[in-house]
């Protein structure tokens, strides 16, 4: 019983402490980062994640660096940055500061994406995702009342919270644990490297919904990501 105590002890402190890393840290990084710099900086930044994600699990041993591994997260790189252009990193749209940021969000769910996959593996993706996310609101709560004074709630319109619980649910809850259930099946590398679709997807979404211009480089940047 001592042992499965002591057992059930690490395995909630792990998934406390990933919870920590990749519900806290990890966006607030990055929305640190995109409070700073565009959103065009910050896809180019978060397209990162493949290439460090690769580097820490060959460093660590959890993956072999193979030149088809390599290859592959450089051309998803280099389709992101193809797709949004020399513009994202033009003027004075962007500081070093937020690049860092962005950098070091990317790093915290490079981390994550290694190391808690024997974990998501061994209790079930939906349990970690719930018990993280659990860990990640105790922690931050009281920060938001040392900031705002109160844990009152914001006085949003009706289209607003709307947009809150879409964030909460099909973008928070359901979608963490799908990439969850898919990082507990796929090598971390290849896991990740499917979040270079998301800025290209958003662009895809603005040119169908909001009318946005198609340029040709959306268009080799899909290409490069897709190869």
């Amino acid at each position: 019983l001592w042992q499965k105590g002591g057992l059930a002890i690490v395995e909630a402190s792990k998934i406390a402490m990933f919870g920590l890393l990749f519900f806290v840290l990890f966006p607030w990084a990055f929305n640190a980062a995109l409070e700073i710099n565009p959103a065009g900086r910050g896809a180019v930044g978060l397209a990162t994640v493949p290439i460090q994600t690769l580097l820490v699990a060959a460093a660590f041993g959890r993956e072999r660096m193979t030149v088809a591994k390599l290859a592959g997260v450089l051309l998803a790189f280099s389709g992101i940055a193809l797709a949004f252009g020399a513009a994202a990193f033009a003027g004075s749209g962007g500081t070093p500061v937020g690049d860092a940021l962005m950098l070091a969000g990317v790093l915290c769910a490079a981390v994550y994406s290694v190391f808690a996959r024997e974990t998501l593996m061994r209790h079930g993706p939906l349990l970690v995702t719930a018990l993280g996310m659990t860990c990640a609101v105790i922690v931050l709560v009281p920060v938001m009342v040392v900031r705002h004074g109160a844990a009152v709630a914001p006085s949003f319109s009706a289209s607003g919270w709307l947009a809150v619980f879409f964030l909460g649910t099909v973008a928070g809850a359901l979608q963490f644990s799908l990439f969850m259930w898919a990082l507990s099946r796929l090598p971390p590398t290849t896991t990740v490297l499917y979040l270079t679709l998301n800025p290209l997807a958003a662009m895809t979404l603005g040119i169908m919904l909001l009318g946005e211009t198609l340029t040709l480089e959306l268009v080799l940047g899909m290409a490069l990501v897709l190869a």
